[in-house]
């Protein structure tokens, strides 16, 4: 048997809460090893494979396999995406009712994709006597109950995402559980180091596990019992799981095996019940709003081209100035250089008395031609407003005179709703499938992972 050397093995982080705004992602080229990596970052398997990856130890067998699964959760993502489009427009009830019928009709090619993950996941793990696999029981010299690791989150953390990755004998609900347990673990860390950034206490974990949304305030009596219920039933699975993991960190591979078994036996009814109430949330919050939607402009969507032309025209013409003042500034440190409003619009201002002749400063010279073009676009710009008020002034709803709000404040309302609604939409697959009501278990997992993978890849370099 090949003895692999010790593995640096790669846990994910947590995944972003729905509709959790989104930074500017690095515009380097990743890595290839990121690159290889970025379709299966929210995968059961991805902490194995991504130790062989970083090792160049991926097999062409092994990569095949890889390849026919995403082939099959594509083609299931991809079709029930495209019935999902087809009855957003839908009453709530018909919706849901063709949704549960098409989960029907998917549950064999969900099967097959989830089947052949949990193949992957062991195939990755598979000691062989020729060949390449993950270890992480031989990459770790300690357990959870030696002395200095017992009370450590990082290590909990790890152990709990070790087993949620590497264990047999678990079913997919405890692996989405255990890594939500390590989540909590690194969350909690992570307050108590800095309570001033604390904002998990308003996120609610959902499901699929590792989901999280933020609910709505004064919720009805019923759907709030029902939140609780399904909030307490999954501390208690998560509680079980945690503490049969810690509990046999130190057993043989056959007897924490065993004790996995047994303990999926004991919670499968529970997690059965955990999936009615998610299901029963998810009816009771269609159609109300989530504190995290973006803002609704009172100004017409046909009206977004006009709009983003003139903001797209004034902001080149602010940074125009902003550059052109630092060159005037980085040139002349000595004199003072400012941007004053004049007959045309706007200029620089260069004064003081250490000011040279423009004859003996280059930058001074190149001020007349610029600020003939910055009067020029300053005008194109009066002309775009005005055209802009016009159009607001014949929209429906008359948003100038129904808002009492100036042309410039619903115009940077229209920009932020924008830069939400583009947020949003990346979150588009995540939602329906924390959300949507009448789908299968399984089809929530592969839309999730999907969503996950289509959010965060984008930042994994």
């Amino acid at each position: 048997m090949k003895r692999t050397p010790r593995q640096t093995f790669f846990f994910p982080s947590n995944f972003p809460a729905l509709w959790t705004p989104l930074p500017e992602p690095p515009k380097d080229e990743p890595s290839p090893t990121a690159m290889q990596l970025r379709p299966y970052l929210a995968e059961p398997f991805f902490p194995a494979l991504a130790a062989l990856v970083r090792e160049n130890k991926l097999s062409e067998r092994r990569q095949q396999m890889l390849e026919r699964y995403q082939e099959l959760k594509q083609q299931v993502v991809k079709d029930l995406s495209a019935e999902m489009a087809a009855l957003e427009s839908a009453p709530a009830k018909i919706r849901q009712a063709r949704l549960e019928a098409f989960a029907q009709g998917q549950a064999t090619s969900v099967a097959e994709a989830e089947a052949l993950a949990e193949e992957i996941r062991s195939d990755l793990l598979q000691v062989r006597l020729f060949g390449d696999y993950a270890d992480w029981e031989h990459s770790r010299i300690w357990t959870i109950g030696d002395p200095d690791r017992k009370n450590s989150p990082e290590a909990q953390f790890q152990v709990l995402q070790a087993a949620a990755a590497f264990s047999p004998g678990l079913l997919p609900e405890q692996r989405g559980l255990l890594k939500e347990a390590a989540q909590e673990v690194a969350e909690r860390a992570q307050a108590a180091a800095h309570p001033e950034q604390d904002r998990t206490s308003t996120l609610f974990y959902f499901s699929p596990s590792n989901s999280r949304v933020r609910l709505p305030a004064d919720l009805p009596a019923t759907l709030q019992a029902t939140i609780d219920e399904y909030r307490n039933l999954k501390d208690e699975l998560k509680g079980e799981l945690r503490s049969t993991v810690f509990a046999h960190d130190r057993s043989s591979q056959s007897t924490r095996n065993d004790a996995y078994t047994k303990l999926g036996e004991a919670q499968a009814p529970r997690l059965a019940r955990l999936a009615g109430l998610a299901e029963a949330i998810r009816v009771g919050l269609a159609g109300r709003a989530l504190p995290d939607q973006p803002l609704i402009s009172p100004i017409p969507e046909n009206l977004a081209p006009q709009i983003t032309d003139y903001l797209k025209a004034k902001v080149q013409a602010q940074r125009a100035f902003v550059a052109k003042l630092a060159e005037v500034r980085a040139a002349l440190p000595q004199v003072e250089a400012e941007i004053v409003p004049y007959e045309r619009g706007y200029r620089i201002q260069v004064g003081g008395a250490n000011t040279p002749a423009a004859g003996d400063a280059p930058v001074l010279r190149t001020l007349p031609e610029f600020h003939d073009n910055q009067a020029r676009r300053y005008e194109e710009l009066v002309a775009m407003k005005k055209a802009l008020v016009q159009s607001l002034k014949a929209a429906p709803g008359q948003p100038l005179e129904t808002t009492g709000r100036t042309v410039d404040e619903l115009l940077q309302q229209f920009s932020s709703a924008q830069k939400q609604r583009e947020n949003w939409n990346k979150y588009w697959l995540y939602r329906q499938a924390v959300l949507e009501p009448g789908l299968s278990d399984g089809q929530r997992r592969l839309l999730f992972s999907a969503a996950v993978e289509s959010i965060v890849a984008p930042y994994v370099w």
